[in-house]
């Protein structure tokens, strides 16, 4: 179980995954496989790329240097192991280490005008004879849809209800934009809270994907 603690990004076999090729073709960083069930997962081997002094890393850089492995172009690989390395020696570095998140988190006030500018140019690109569906968020993006609940009914057994009605009558015009984008844009994943719930208790459930999936 404590070589499962590394392992922070699954790829099944089925994936087209250029970036896990790329680790598998090169001796700078290994790819380990292992089995669930019926599924095959392949993870960066960190012991492999990095050698015994893996463990004197503290938890926080051994995830930087997952990522780094996994994502950056074999280039580059060598120059932030020994980025690694020296830290180790010195205790300091004032190299920098690229960091690729796997998705972004956005509320759906921050993320509507990035929306509405990806709109913007698929609009453009139609124009121009270009099938907009090509235009898409380079990563995946999860939205959380905020309520903006206004207190309009009060003592009443349905106040709650009526007030939820109001909601949706007001944001109308955001939530189907919002909607259209979770259907039209690749990776793009829009979440509303329940009645319960709001931005800053985001339900875990729905955000695990990147264990389970």
């Amino acid at each position: 179980m404590e070589g499962l603690k590394l392992l922070l990004h699954f790829n099944t076999k089925k994936c087209n995954n250029n970036l896990m090729k790329n680790l598998t073709e090169h001796n700078t960083c290994v790819v380990g496989t292992f089995a669930v069930g019926e599924n095959l997962y392949h993870y960066t081997d960190l012991e492999a790329c990095f050698g015994a002094s893996l463990s004197k890393l503290p938890v926080v850089l051994r995830l930087l240097l997952e990522n780094a492995m996994r994502n950056l172009p074999f280039s580059e690989r060598e120059a932030t192991l020994r980025a690694f390395s020296d830290w180790l020696e010195s205790g300091t570095s004032e190299s920098e280490i690229a960091f690729q998140p796997g998705r972004v988190l956005m509320h759906d006030t921050t993320s509507t005008p990035a929306l509405v500018d990806i709109a913007s140019m698929r609009d453009a690109l139609a124009e121009a004879g270009v099938d907009p569906k090509v235009l898409n968020p380079r990563l995946r993006v999860d939205v959380s849809i905020d309520h903006s609940l206004a207190v309009e009914a009060y003592a009443r057994p349905d106040a709650a209800q009526v007030n939820m009605q109001h909601e949706i009558r007001r944001n109308h015009e955001r939530y189907r934009f919002l909607r259209w984008a979770s259907r039209t844009c690749a990776g793009f994943i829009s979440t509303r809270q329940g009645p319960e719930s709001c931005i800053r208790s985001i339900w875990s459930s729905l955000l695990r994907s990147f264990l389970f999936n």
